[in-house]
């Protein structure tokens, strides 16, 4: 048996190839065949808690193979509860004993219902004459990360392994008790009776489902020399997790902000070094079972400038012009603290370099700095925005 896609839509007579691993066989063989007038009986389902569940023709590894394979989640008839020891000896799996037909397009390559064998290991039973108890939640597993699956434990003893009863990959879907459960252990209905698994491994069903990747993460504008960024809003999350690393050796992130409700943020210049002009920007989504995968955007500014030397202005009582400068000043920003303190900033709106700094105090000691510009495109049109400040110059007025 085989995927349909995987053979001609139709089948004249010949020889086809196909890979082995695509393939199920079903040999018909007389101890998989259910006796003429047999009155078939179920003594539980069977839900696979695996991502595929081998159906073999025997109670360990046939020579030819599983004759069928079921996805996790699905349901498979239980002949009886009793675990057989594998006929095989390259396993010790234990198995269950099971009524089957595959049901799919190639239902003809089987021989209709049969007797067949799955790994026990891998199956949650649901015993006739039981009930899952009143109040139940159904939770899927997930954030398994480098495992690649977990063990149900008859109790909540991690110290070895001999009260596992199954176990549980990715994607599983369990019967949870909210009202016997807490942070470190959840109780579970697992082969009709209560059984351990750790609560960082399960979720709401739904929730992983509607996780949405942070969109649309662009420069929406530049306002005040800094950029501004925005994104489209992910439904049904709580919040969003920022960081900023720099680029290379300065990959290290030196911002974060965990549950940011907005969907703009302003990246401020003070985040723009001499030695990092360019920034990652890392968003994600946050939701209750924790943060998608980050988004990114790179931003950079230009390079620091050479410092101004004296030799290159023009400085006057009430005004400094910069007619000398080798490279054109874009933005000149100057304070009379050298911190900058209610610094003033200006910007050349002409084009070709500013000319001079105007208005100024006679006799009085001047921090000026300078940049460049670079045109960026936002959601407003190209804007302007300045590179990294040079090093700052100090001079007086003339009296």
């Amino acid at each position: 048996m085989c995927a349909q896609y995987l053979l001609q839509a139709s089948h004249p007579p010949g020889f086809y190839r196909t890979s082995r691993s695509n393939v199920w066989i079903d040999l018909d063989k007389e101890y998989n065949r259910i006796p003429e007038g047999t009155n078939i009986t179920k003594v539980a389902d069977g839900k696979v808690t695996c991502g595929f569940i081998g159906i073999s023709p025997i109670p360990g590894t046939a020579d030819s193979g599983d004759v069928y394979r079921v996805g996790i989640n699905q349901k498979i008839y239980i002949v009886t509860t009793r675990r057989l020891y594998s006929n095989t000896s390259d396993t010790d799996d234990l198995y269950y004993k099971v009524i089957f037909q595959g049901d799919n397009s190639t239902n003809y390559l089987m021989n209709g219902y049969g007797y067949y064998y799955v790994k026990s290991k891998y199956i949650n039973l649901y015993k006739n004459g039981t009930e899952v108890p009143e109040g139940a939640v159904m939770k899927k597993v997930y954030n398994l990360k480098t495992l690649k699956e977990i063990g149900v434990r008859k109790s909540k003893d991690e110290s070895n392994d001999d009260n596992v009863v199954g176990l549980l990959q990715a994607d599983a879907e369990i019967e949870t008790l909210p009202n016997e459960s807490d942070s470190n252990w959840t109780t579970v209905w697992f082969n009709s009776e209560r059984a351990y698994v750790r609560t960082q491994y399960l979720t709401d069903v739904e929730l992983v489902e509607n996780k949405t990747k942070v969109k649309n993460l662009l420069v929406s504008n530049v306002k005040n020399n800094q950029y501004v960024l925005s994104w489209s809003k992910s439904s049904g999350c709580t919040g969003y997790n920022i960081t900023y690393t720099g680029i290379g050796k300065n990959s290290k992130a030196f911002f974060k902000k965990t549950d940011y409700k907005k969907t703009s943020i302003t990246v401020k210049r003070s985040y723009f070094k001499n030695n990092r002009n360019t920034i990652l920007v890392n968003i994600a989504a946050n939701y209750k079972t924790g943060a998608t995968e980050a988004t990114q955007i790179v931003l950079s500014l230009d390079n620091r400038p050479p410092k101004m030397k004296k030799k290159h202005l023009n400085i006057k009582k009430k005004q400094i012009s910069f007619e000398k400068m080798v490279i054109p000043v874009d933005i000149v920003q100057y304070s009379t603290n050298k911190s900058f303190k209610n610094a003033k900033t200006v910007w050349d709106k002409k084009g070709g370099g500013l000319r001079a700094i105007k208005k100024l105090k006679p006799n009085t000691t001047y921090y000026i700095r300078y940049s460049i510009t670079t045109d960026v495109s936002t959601l407003k049109g190209y804007k302007k925005i300045g590179g990294i400040w040079s090093k700052t110059i100090k001079v007086k007025t003339k009296k």
